[in-house]
């Protein structure tokens, strides 16, 4: 069992993180940036939830994190359990909803069969076969975080900056000050939110 732990380990820190990375044009007509409201969202079909289907205005009151990734992105997968944890700690105040573009049935084995996510308990929401959000959260390299609270674009960010402070931070205080992930060379640059 140790052998197997180890070797996964080795895989997730040694992998490429070019198998994450999706180089396709994007359409950016719909990109939101940092103090921009969410526009309405048609249901979302996810795993992981009491309900096949959720909608994030059902969850204005609380901070929601759109982690986006997908099964190749050994980054993505080493940061769930610590995402996994904050879930369960912060139940009344946070939703951390994964988010993939990958099909249902990939994501249903994914869960299933990784041993690394069954040793940690992971079972975040997560939103499959995704075309709406991304097009709201444009990125081309995974993970991909975007921060929504008060019903407006909080941050985007790396998942790295998803931790216990800025969670509390956000929370007492309504809004929060990240640097901004941005994977597109082309002088846009998003504004952070002022008290």
């Amino acid at each position: 069992m140790l052998k197997k732990y180890i070797t996964l380990l080795i895989f997730l820190f040694l992998s490429s993180s070019m198998w994450a990375q999706n180089t396709e044009i994007l359409d950016r007509s719909l990109e939101l940036r940092v103090g921009q409201p969410i526009p309405d969202t048609q249901k979302l079909s996810v795993l992981n939830s009491a309900k096949n289907q959720i909608s994030l205005d059902q969850l204005f009151s609380k901070i929601i994190i759109l982690d986006f990734f997908d099964t190749f992105c050994t980054n993505c997968i080493a940061a769930m359990p610590k995402l996994q944890k904050l879930q369960n700690e912060y139940a009344d105040k946070m939703q951390v909803i994964l988010v993939t573009w990958q099909d249902k049935a990939t994501i249903e084995k994914f869960f299933k069969t990784n041993v690394f996510l069954k040793e940690n308990k992971v079972k975040l929401i997560t939103v499959y076969a995704d075309t709406l959000l991304r097009k709201y959260f444009p990125h081309k390299g995974v993970p991909h975080t975007a921060w929504i609270y008060k019903n407006k674009v909080q941050a985007i960010t790396f998942s790295d900056f998803v931790k216990a402070e800025n969670i509390e931070h956000l929370y007492a205080n309504g809004y929060i000050q990240l640097p901004v992930k941005s994977d597109f060379n082309d002088g846009l640059k998003n504004d952070t939110i002022n008290e």
